[in-house]
């Protein structure tokens, strides 16, 4: 083929390329602005934070109409704690010897009750035995202390060193004791309330906190002594 009808061949491609419809691009649907529903959706958005913000504030009012109440009661709370602390004070700053007297008196009946108890036993299992002595060993203790404080000699008890007692007879010997250091208290304090003579509220405390020890350690030797006769009369009833 020739040059020029080449060159003509093209020109025709070209012009039929020229009259072809371009190709349109795809149209977008517009729909209209619907201003109603926008503002519907606003309206919602709005409601739900105001009543957030509504929850909110009647929570921190409930907290802020609480606290005067809570402080109060702390503050009542504070107010009868330092009464009671006031109390024992006072109570303490009036303690006289004629209290202790009277206490150590108690004590010296509570024992003989106690005695009398003891000396109908006719056993005591042995499980109950170092419960028993240990008791006793703590109201000596105390009685020492107590003695101590009032300025009274102690006199340590007499041990049995033939080991011819039995328990229940050591015992009483234990209380026996007790009750005449508890006697020689007695007298002290005694003595103490005729001659109307000071003594600290410290050392009365101290003797009043032991005094009121060994009646601890009495009633707790009652109780072990009371479930010791009783293991001792089931045990009888069974071998009967």
């Amino acid at each position: 083929m020739a040059l020029d009808e080449r060159i003509e061949a093209i020109k025709k491609i070209s012009d039929a390329l020229n009259k072809a419809p371009a190709t349109s691009e795809p149209s977008i649907e517009r729909l209209p602005a619907n201003k109603e529903h926008f503002d519907a959706l606003m309206n919602a958005e709005q409601s739900k934070e105001t009543a957030s913000n509504n929850q909110a504030k009647k929570a921190a009012e409930i907290v802020t109409a609480n606290e005067p109440s809570n402080q109060a009661q702390a503050r009542s709370s504070l107010i009868e704690e330092v009464k009671k602390l006031n109390s024992k004070v006072n109570n303490i700053s009036k303690l006289t010897p004629e209290d202790l007297k009277n206490q150590a008196q108690g004590l010296i009946a509570q024992m003989e009750t106690v005695k009398s108890k003891l000396s109908q036993t006719q056993e005591i299992k042995p499980a109950y035995q170092q419960v028993l002595q240990n008791r006793l060993s703590h109201i000596d203790d105390n009685l020492k202390i107590a003695l101590s404080k009032a300025g009274v000699e102690y006199q340590a008890p007499a041990v049995n060193t033939t080991g011819s007692l039995n328990p229940i007879q050591r015992f009483l010997g234990y209380l026996t004791h007790g009750q005449y250091q508890l006697e020689h208290l007695h007298e002290s304090m005694e003595t103490l309330a005729k001659s109307n003579a000071q003594i600290s509220p410290m050392t009365m405390l101290a003797i009043q906190m032991k005094v009121g020890l060994v009646q601890n350690e009495i009633e707790l030797f009652t109780g072990c002594l009371n479930k010791a006769l009783e293991s001792t009369k089931t045990l009888m009833n069974v071998q009967v």
